[in-house]
């Protein structure tokens, strides 16, 4: 377990930082907050004021979500394109 844990945590380019797998999907908690905060519904004083922040925060959440994924999958693809070449310097 702690092989594995170590495996996805710690960058297998340099031992010395945390993964990119592990940084993309920490990243990912903030399109979820911004979720999260829509859900409890804050009214404004004006309409057109809400739909502004309602449209940016859907912007932002959006762009972040798609970053996040994009870099956890290249993160993890090459976590594991490493390990299977033998290059991982966690598995060494």
């Amino acid at each position: 377990m702690k092989k594995i844990f170590k495996w996805l945590v710690i960058s297998s380019a340099d031992p010395k930082k945390i993964s990119l797998t592990v940084k993309a999907t920490l990243m990912g908690i903030i399109p979820l907050a911004i979720a999260l905060s829509g859900m409890a519904d804050v009214p404004l004083e004006q309409n057109s004021m809400q739909a502004v922040a309602t449209s940016v925060a859907q912007f932002v959440e959006t762009a972040l979500t798609l970053v996040s994924v994009t870099l956890t999958t290249a993160g993890l693809i090459r976590k594991v394109y490493l390990s299977v070449i033998g290059e991982n310097a966690v598995l060494q």
